[in-house]
């Protein structure tokens, strides 16, 4: 079994590690919610026969909407909750982690109390 010096440096660092992560998560709640909002703003200006017409303007519009419009769509409806998945398994993973740190760390207390309760018996 491992000390407890080593379970309780494992433990500060899973905590760490996982308050790291949860710190990050309102900053991607705004960002996935900024690009949401904005995905309307990927099509701007808007091509009519005031701003620029014709058949560049069209290619370019067409363009605009299979390429920038399409990845927009993907990175809102693809990426980011795959980000969000990923985030929120390894934050459980961590939260596993420690709790089974802590339950290390409580049995190996309990062994070492043990033994010097048994050194003390021996002494006497």
């Amino acid at each position: 079994m491992a000390s407890l010096s080593t379970l309780y440096n494992r433990l500060y660092a899973k905590q760490e590690q996982l308050q790291r992560l949860t710190a990050i998560v309102p900053d991607l709640d705004q960002a996935y919610s900024d690009y949401a909002v904005n995905l309307k703003n990927s099509m701007e200006p808007a091509l009519t026969s005031k701003t620029w017409a014709g058949k560049i303007a069209k290619s370019f519009d067409d363009a605009r909407e299979a390429e920038i419009q399409t990845n927009y769509q993907t990175i809102i409806s693809q990426q980011f909750p795959l980000l969000f998945a990923v985030l929120d398994n390894k934050i459980v993973e961590l939260q596993n982690d420690i709790d089974s740190l802590y339950d290390a760390i409580s049995r190996a207390e309990a062994e070492a109390e043990e033994r010097r309760q048994r050194e003390r018996e021996k002494s006497r």
